[in-house]
């Protein structure tokens, strides 16, 4: 991650759930920092990078809710 002032970072995050990170990523781009990479690894240590352009800032929280209702009703049938 690059910072406003330019300096460069490293940082981790673990949640258990999956749009806990999605927010996170989101909230960084919000205050001003430039994601240079992005990944996920799972509890079987497979690595999925993401594409930070998905990520410009605006909250996604609402959508993957949205998505995984409708998820959640297309199994039920």
């Amino acid at each position: 991650m690059c910072s406003p002032e330019g300096e460069r970072s490293t940082h981790s995050f673990y949640s258990p759930t999956f749009e806990d990170h999605m927010v996170m990523l989101t909230t960084c781009v919000i205050y001003g920092n430039q994601l240079l990479s992005a990944y996920l690894i799972s509890s079987d240590k497979s690595c999925t990078h993401l594409s930070v352009e998905a990520f410009d800032g605006t909250p996604i929280g609402s959508h993957l809710q949205a998505l995984e209702k409708e998820y959640q009703k297309i199994l039920s049938v």
